[in-house]
């Protein structure tokens, strides 16, 4: 019995077929981009742009800050934009937005960020993003830590003292090194000035063993360049460099935990007390 396949042999499509195939393909996405992504109720203006999927990541990725600002104009101090998939709502003003936000909670939801961020950004694994109680806990240690003055204000002057003692164990060195050059010497303020603020702020928060090798920041300021492509989902092959270095210096923040924190932060305290509980409940 004769096989359809013996009239029929399979062959690779035609230049032309697969030309036709990607264009159908875009119409489809398009009207579906279109007529499907569209607010969702008590939602401010949606910017969606009009590249399917993307919506205006690349508009926004080419410009940030001017692109916001543009949006801002146009649509005023609250919206959402639309990119790769996920909507993400814009709040510009502090003193009208936030409240608005909380008092919309189910309209402005981040459970779905937290998760995105935690996995995409951060690199955590899907089990421990998926654990609800356990981010819940975490969470819930912002609000108490983070929201009174009082507590702020503990954070601040520890960080302002850490800050201090960088200063003067640092700034020596640096005018040595200027008056021994007869050309004086040139400073990158970020490489220079943010790795004070960096230690004082790890140190305030972690307490006196935060990490202070050059490594250690140069990873992270590496992650900080880089985190916006991690959380647009970008390939891994443009973002390797930035994944080597979040793996690097979550390793050394691991192993930095594993020794024990001396002197850390009632807030840092508080989210070790919550993994520690949920850890024994297992």
């Amino acid at each position: 019995m004769a096989l359809l396949a013996d009239y029929y042999p399979p062959r690779w499509p035609t230049m032309q077929e697969f030309l036709l195939g990607v264009a159908l393909l875009l119409v489809v996405l398009t009207l579906h981009h279109i007529l499907a992504i569209k607010p969702l109720p008590h939602e401010p203006p949606l910017v969606k742009g009009w590249t399917p999927y993307l919506g205006v990541t690349i508009p926004f990725l080419l410009g940030q800050e001017s692109y916001i600002t543009h949006l801002r104009a146009k649509h005023g101090e609250i919206f959402t934009l639309y990119m790769c998939g996920y909507r993400i709502t814009v709040v510009l003003d502090p003193i009208r937005g936030i409240p608005a936000v909380y008092k919309n909670s189910k309209t402005y939801s981040f459970h779905e960020w937290e998760k995105h961020a935690e996995i995409a950004i951060m690199g955590l694994p899907r089990g421990i993003a998926n654990n609800k109680a356990m981010m819940t806990d975490l969470w819930a240690t912002l609000a108490v830590h983070l929201s009174h003055p009082s507590a702020v204000m503990d954070i601040t002057r520890a960080y302002v003292r850490c800050l201090s003692e960088v200063y003067e164990r640092e700034l020596p060195r640096w005018i040595e090194r200027g008056l021994c050059s007869e050309e004086g010497m040139e400073v990158d303020w970020i490489h220079w000035w943010y790795r004070w603020m960096f230690e004082a702020a790890g140190k305030a928060l972690f307490g006196e063993t935060f990490p202070t090798d050059e490594e250690f920041f140069d990873d992270y300021e590496i992650f900080e360049k880089n985190f916006g492509e991690l959380m647009m989902n970008f390939p891994q092959v443009f973002v390797r460099k930035c994944v080597n270095a979040r793996t690097r210096f979550r390793h050394r923040m691991g192993k930095f935990f594993a020794e024990g924190l001396v002197n850390e932060s009632p807030f840092v305290r508080a989210r070790l007390e919550v993994h520690f509980l949920l850890k024994n409940m297992d």
